[in-house]
């Protein structure tokens, strides 16, 4: 009896396992599968999440701790109902919070918060993230409504004339509300830029966006048909609420599709470091396909990386030197970051996935970091899971790089790719090796092949093709001393102190004591059988809109509640 029991058991599980492997998964819009927004309950929990692309991460330091968040871009999700399988094609209105301070893995995460956009706030693919002031908020701003055919049964999707103008939005940790930001009278002279490159400077309060496409998806009044490159970088003043456009690279030339990440070197502000993709004309229409909308400027190569003087006002083009004569292919819709080296006093810029230019689609192979003061690129071997993708970001957290989302390569993005379990994958900078797990708390040291590479053993700091820029040399030689150390190493610091101080001090006692002679009572006289004594010592302002927006955190299925939950 026992034994046919155990059989029927296995047969029912291996049943059940053969049912699931081929159920009928069903590709549709959000609204083919359930119209009434408020019962849309698909969130980037473990079972639900699958794709996500085009959005945008970004880490604050939000009250002593590390948060990790991302917005925006296309999803796709799993739901069951009824005994039916979804595959939910969705315009991703979530603003999703993990908490760095805690260890994860990439299938089982859970979000500590993911608050549902209210219809209003903007859900926008390409667009930017900046550190609000004091880091209690992020600002989003640039972008475009995506409009492809198979994600245009979305609650949140905008018919054209529905598009709103330029406008910057801030989400407030505190409060978990989105509001908008009141701007300059002005502010129709500014357009909303898909694609460009985002970045901030907390300790000056100020953040930039570089270049980007105004797209036929930007506004309700931008060109059916054609896109149009933005030359100049905006810049947003968060203490005065100004915002302004400056130069930005070549004059005349708009630049789209890249990273730009801070230096702080130097004695002041420090330095912009750009890597963009690709360039065209500014101001000059480009056509804007629907069908293959992945190239539309020509390719920049890695022989130079872009700096700006932030205490200067100026650009420079500084050269850079591949080793072995290595010189990596050209790519658009990668990501890049800078990381610090206290052990090697040096930056490396680690750039990551994309795909090519030409043949258009094809993936990106490889990751390749440069590291500065030197500017030599090393070529990095990582899993074809983990680099051959396009359309995710990624962010430097100690010794990790995190990498959100992503895409299979393609001209287009395809409604019929396979969910990834792994929204988020995990890098080890310091073995250059890829895994699952998150671990808080870790140090970045620079790699033993970039150091081989870069000729550390030589002692090389200058760059083999020379210096583009006299206060770029003097910016990177100033800074031997370190910059500040983040709140999670300080954090670290601050824990090994209080432990290991009371522990020092007591060794030190413990040696004091030990080297001073020991009492003997005097020979005449005999020790008291009672009472011992214990020998030993004794011991600028703007013209603002009138009125601001805010849209409070909604109640129901998937809200946040109406405070953050950390």
């Amino acid at each position: 009896m026992f034994l046919a029991r155990t059989l029927w058991a296995a047969f029912w599980i291996s049943s059940l396992a053969l049912a699931e492997t081929n159920k009928t998964i069903k590709i549709l819009g959000a609204n083919l599968v359930e119209p009434d927004i408020e019962k849309q309950t698909w969130n980037w929990g473990p079972d639900s999440r699958c794709r996500l692309l085009a959005h945008q991460s970004i880490v604050v330091n939000y009250k002593g701790k590390e948060l990790l968040l991302f917005d925006g871009g296309l999803a796709k999700f799993n739901y069951q109902r009824n005994g039916e399988y979804f595959e939910v094609l969705e315009l991703n209105p979530r603003t999703v919070i993990i908490d760095l301070s805690k260890p994860f893995t990439s299938r089982d995460f859970i979000p500590i918060s993911q608050l549902k956009k209210p219809l209003g706030v903007p859900v926008v693919n390409r667009f930017g993230l900046w550190e609000g002031a004091n880091q209690g908020s992020i600002l989003m701003q640039g972008g475009h409504f995506y409009d492809a055919e198979d994600w245009r049964n979305s609650s949140y999707w905008l018919e054209k004339k529905d598009i709103p103008q330029y406008s910057i939005w801030k989400y407030d940790l505190d409060t978990s509300t989105w509001t908008e930001v009141p701007l300059p009278t002005n502010k129709s002279s500014f357009k909303r830029g898909f694609g460009g490159a985002a970045v901030s400077v907390p300790s000056t309060n100020q953040s930039y966006y570089i270049g980007g496409l105004w797209t036929p998806r930007s506004s309700n009044d931008s060109l059916d048909g054609l896109a149009v490159p933005l030359s100049g970088m905006l810049v947003y003043n968060h203490t005065a609420g100004t915002l302004t456009n400056e130069s930005f690279g070549e004059t005349g030339m708009a630049y789209w599709h890249g990273s730009a990440n801070h230096l702080k070197i130097g004695k002041k502000d420090g330095f912009l470091i750009a890597l963009m993709a690709e360039t065209g004309p500014g101001g000059v229409p480009i056509k804007d396909d629907p069908v293959i909308n992945d190239e539309h400027g020509s390719s920049l190569s890695f022989r130079y990386v872009m700096l700006y003087d932030l205490d200067n006002k100026k650009w420079i083009n500084q050269s850079t030197t591949f080793y072995n004569g290595e010189v990596p292919v050209s790519r658009t819709r990668f990501c890049g970051q800078t990381v610090y080296s206290r052990e090697t006093k040096t930056w490396e810029l680690w750039v990551h996935g994309g795909m090519l230019m030409e043949p258009l689609g094809e993936a990106a192979p490889d990751t390749w970091v440069l590291t500065m003061p030197s500017f030599i690129w090393t070529r990095v071997e990582m899993p074809d899971s983990v680099v051959r993708m396009r359309s995710h970001t990624c962010n430097a957290v100690g010794s990790q790089l995190l990498i959100i989302g992503g895409y299979p390569p393609s001209a287009q993005v395809e409604k019929n790719a396979t969910c990834d379990p792994e929204l988020i994958k995990v890098v080890d900078m310091n073995t250059m090796t890829s895994g699952s797990h998150y671990t808080p708390g870790t140090v970045y040291k620079t790699p033993e092949l970039v150091r081989k590479n870069a000729e550390f053993h030589l002692n090389r700091v200058d760059p083999q093709s020379g210096w583009a820029d006299d206060e770029l040399r003097d910016a990177f030689r100033h800074s031997i001393g370190d910059p500040p150390l983040s709140r999670g190493i300080i954090a670290g610091i601050v824990v090994s102190v209080v432990v290991g101080l009371p522990l020092l001090v007591f060794v030190i006692l413990c040696a004091i004591f030990k080297s001073l002679p020991k009492f003997q009572w005097p020979p005449w006289k005999s020790a008291p059988v009672s009472h011992p004594r214990s020998p030993g010592p004794y011991p600028q302002p703007p013209s603002p809109v009138p009125t601001e927006r805010t849209f409070p955190a909604p109640q129901g299925p998937g809200a946040a509640g109406a405070g953050p939950p950390w």
